[in-house]
């Protein structure tokens, strides 16, 4: 024999209802406005990103992209930011630029 199930508080029912429905909206809207600003974090910070190709040195890579400031405290400034405990860099290696 099947029990049948009965609503004895409507009023109880109808207020966890909301709340489940508000944590769910409220959710969605959250995981958007991170994934957004996600988006615009990666575009900002894809500018300051050199891709090492065959040939350069953290030289070169300095030379291209701080051309007027000292070119030993800049190569400093990329072994300090990608944790680079040589002088050696390899093609297809991505380096973050100060």
């Amino acid at each position: 024999m099947r029990r049948r199930l009965v609503l004895k508080n409507r009023k109880r029912f109808a207020a966890v209802l909301m709340i489940f429905i508000m944590i769910a909206v409220f959710g969605k809207l959250i995981i958007n406005v991170a994934a957004s600003s996600d988006k615009v974090n990666d575009q900002d910070i894809s500018s300051n990103y050199v891709v090492v190709r065959k040939g350069d040195t953290l030289w070169d890579i300095a030379l291209n992209n701080n051309p007027d400031g000292d070119i030993r405290y800049y190569i400093y400034k990329i072994k300090e930011l990608n944790n680079i405990t040589s002088d050696n860099i390899y093609a297809g290696q991505i380096i973050m630029l100060p």
